[in-house]
Order: C-alpha cells, then sequence, then structure tokens
C-alpha cells in the first residue's frame, strides 16, 4: 500500500485563505481597471461630441437631432449606455472636468482630433477654480462613473468639488 501525504488540516486552510485573498485583491483590481476605462471612455464620448459640436455647425438647429441620431446609430454598432441622455451626461463630464484629459494615455491624446482653429494642438478646456482644479487622474482613481453622474446633478460647480 503506498503512502499517500497527509495534508494537515491547518496547512490546507492556510493555502485556501491564500487563494481566497490573492482572489479577491486581484478581482478589486480588475473591478477598478473596468472603471477607470469606463470612465475615460465616457469622458472621450464627451470631448468627441463636444468637438463636433464646435465645428461651426449651428447648434441650435441640430443639437436635440444630433443626440438622438447617434444615440440610434451607436446602438446599431453595439456600442452600449449611449442612449440620448447619457450621451448629454458624457458631455458635460467632459466639460466640467477637463482635467480628465491628464489621465489619458498618449496611445488616446494622440487621437483626440484638432478643432478647426485650434493652432495645431488639441482645443482641451482648462480646468476652472469652480472645479477645485482636483486632478484628473485622482477623479478617475478615486470615483466611479456613476458618482461623478451624482456630482454632474449639482448645479453649483463649488458643491460638486466639496462632495
Amino acid at each position: 500500500m503506498r503512502n499517500t501525504p497527509s495534508i494537515s488540516v491547518s496547512s490546507f486552510s492556510r493555502l485556501t485563505e491564500l487563494i481566497h485573498r490573492t482572489h479577491a485583491e486581484l478581482a478589486a483590481q480588475a473591478n477598478k481597471a473596468v472603471n477607470v476605462s469606463l470612465t475615460l471612455r465616457n469622458w472621450l464620448i464627451g470631448l468627441h461630441i463636444t468637438e463636433y459640436e464646435q465645428q461651426g455647425l449651428d447648434r441650435a438647429e441640430y443639437g436635440t437631432a444630433l443626440l438622438k441620431n447617434l444615440s440610434i446609430s451607436l446602438k446599431q454598432l453595439g456600442v452600449s449606455n449611449c442612449n440620448e441622455r447619457e450621451l448629454r451626461r458624457y458631455r458635460q463630464f467632459y466639460q466640467e472636468y477637463p482635467q480628465i484629459r491628464e489621465s489619458l494615455t498618449p496611445e488616446f491624446t494622440d487621437r483626440i482630433p484638432l478643432l478647426a482653429n485650434s493652432g495645431g494642438a488639441p482645443q482641451i478646456p482648462s480646468a476652472s477654480k469652480d472645479t477645485g482644479e482636483i486632478p484628473g487622474k485622482t477623479l478617475i482613481s478615486r470615483l466611479s462613473f456613476t458618482h461623478i453622474a451624482e456630482l454632474l446633478r449639482l448645479d453649483d460647480p463649488q458643491k460638486r468639488a466639496f462632495y
């Protein structure tokens, strides 16, 4: 009869606990990475909409139709969470938190379209003192887009910065 090595209960419990902790920590990191990516995605969508609107077209003439038509087209392409309301929120997010740009990797900053009147550099609004000039990296690392969406509901930029 073969001798099978016995596994001590304490070492097996330790192994189980180590694996559980490793799983939990890395799953939390993955969730955070997904949240950061989605937040950056939403900010970039807002940037693209804003830049499109600033190409000299009469906003009053097409503003509502733009978001409606864009929403329909994006849905057909399978892009999630891009209904009219969300597109409006993404545009506001970009406009209220321009400092998010500093969080973009060169891969994305190189893709930012140039405005006709930008003089060769992307025309990104500068952070206003009303936002408290919270660094973009701090915003996206500490808040999910769901939290940011709640802040965007506040009309007062100083209240937004406080919370």
